[in-house]
């Protein structure tokens, strides 16, 4: 995804310094090598488990060192559900990381999706305040510049740690 080569490069970072983590909604390609793929979408072609973010822990995915999550979570019709499944989906010390387009610079004609299917929008504290509630200690909650999306409009990145 050229759009969003800035967060994809700060999930990769995240994903490697762990023995291995989980990638949701990983289409095409893995945002780093030692991430198995997981997408509801039929087509994505990297993906080794087909689940949805919401139900990972209530299909037993357990004990995960980490989860990232590459323009995934505004497509979640509950994220504070999304969240808190990643939560008990983390061993103790594992790390949820995810990076979203930031609610405040999207068009309000399709709030940041051409497929007009993103269902919530963030800012980098109503984000930050997500994780906490699912009982994350925060790391990082930060905007970040996104040189070729529309308009150039900012990302948010956010990693939590169980």
């Amino acid at each position: 995804m050229k759009y969003d080569t800035v967060g994809r490069e700060l999930l990769r970072k995240v994903a490697l310094r762990h023995e291995w983590a989980i990638d949701v909604g990983c289409r095409d390609k893995l945002i780093a090598q030692n991430c198995v793929g997981v997408d509801i979408d039929k087509t994505a072609k990297a993906a080794s488990l087909r689940i949805d973010l919401q139900a990972m822990a209530a299909h037993g995915i357990t004990d995960v060192p980490c989860i990232v999550a590459a323009h995934c979570l505004e497509h979640c019709k509950v994220a504070r559900h999304a969240i808190g499944s990643a939560y008990m989906s983390l061993r103790t010390g594992g790390t949820f990381a995810v990076i979203v387009p930031h609610g405040e610079d999207v068009d309000s004609n399709t709030l940041g999706d051409g497929d007009r299917n993103h269902y919530q929008l963030f800012t980098p504290k109503t984000l930050e305040l997500y994780f906490m509630f699912a009982g994350f200690d925060i790391v990082k909650c930060c905007a970040y510049n996104r040189p070729y999306a529309w308009r150039a409009s900012r990302g948010i990145y956010c990693e939590g740690v169980k």
